[in-house]
Parts: structure tokens; sequence; C-alpha cells
């Protein structure tokens, strides 16, 4: 069985992102920034069994909307409890709506849950998943 072990970012500031998912999601640094000979900076974070690999090209550049990773979501038991939390430590959850994308800032019901979205600093899409009691994903991915 394979499992998503780590998640590759184009960011524009990886600083700032390293700090955002640090403060908003508990992530902490693995690995450090280090710059390679072409001038890009990279460094990792990790929560639980998952690792996220920001990348800072030496010319700026970030991932958009339209690239191949197109979402990041987390697992959560209160989605309204979280959205609070998330606007309480600051976080700007009026995220422009990019066409032909998942609707972000609204709570929608799904097949086995509801899900949120909203726009993180780098513009990528970051969902907060809350799923049914009967979901067959609790068992799956750890949830009870």
């Amino acid at each position: 069985m394979y499992q998503v072990g780590l998640v590759g970012l184009l960011v524009r500031d990886i600083d700032e992102t390293a700090d955002f998912y640090q403060k908003v999601f508990g992530f902490r640094m693995v690995q450090q920034k280090s710059t390679n000979q072409k001038g890009d900076s990279r460094a990792f974070l990790k929560s639980s069994d998952v690792v996220l690999e920001l990348t800072q090209l030496k010319d700026g550049t970030a991932g958009h909307p339209e690239d191949a990773i197109d979402h990041i979501a987390f697992f959560v038991d209160d989605l309204e409890k979280e959205i609070g939390r998330l606007v309480g430590v600051g976080v700007d959850l009026e995220s422009p709506r990019v066409p032909g994308h998942i609707p972000v800032n609204r709570i929608l019901n799904v097949r086995y849950g509801r899900i949120f979205y909203f726009r993180g600093p780098n513009h990528e899409s970051i969902g907060l998943v809350e799923l049914k009691q009967d979901s067959p994903f609790r068992t799956r991915y750890g949830r009870r």
C-alpha cells in the first residue's frame, strides 16, 4: 500500500510559507532553508507522516493556481471550530475565486462530509475536510 509522504510547493517566500504552515497547522521544521548551486532555496516541514517540501526559485516565481499541485487538505473534526481558529490566528479567508477550480470561502457538502477551501500565502488551495461518521475515509486515513 502506498500513502502520500511528501507534497512539494513552489513558493514566493519560503520563510513566510514555513512560518504559515508551522503557526497554522503545527508543522515543524525538519530541514532548515538551504540554497542549491542554481540559487533555489528549499526547506522541509513535517507533520505526522506528511512532509511539505517548500521550494523558492531564484527568480522568485511560485506556483500558479493552474499548476500541477491543485490543493492540499487537512482532516478536521469540527469545520466551524477550525475556521474560527484560522480567523483567530489571523489567516485571511477571503480568497479570490479561480475559474475552473475548487470553490473557496464557503462550506460545501460532499458525499462523505463537508469541505472548506481557502488560499495560502502562495495562492495554493488549502482544504479543511470534516468527514461524516460513516465515511470510509475515517478508517482508511486514521480518523475515528
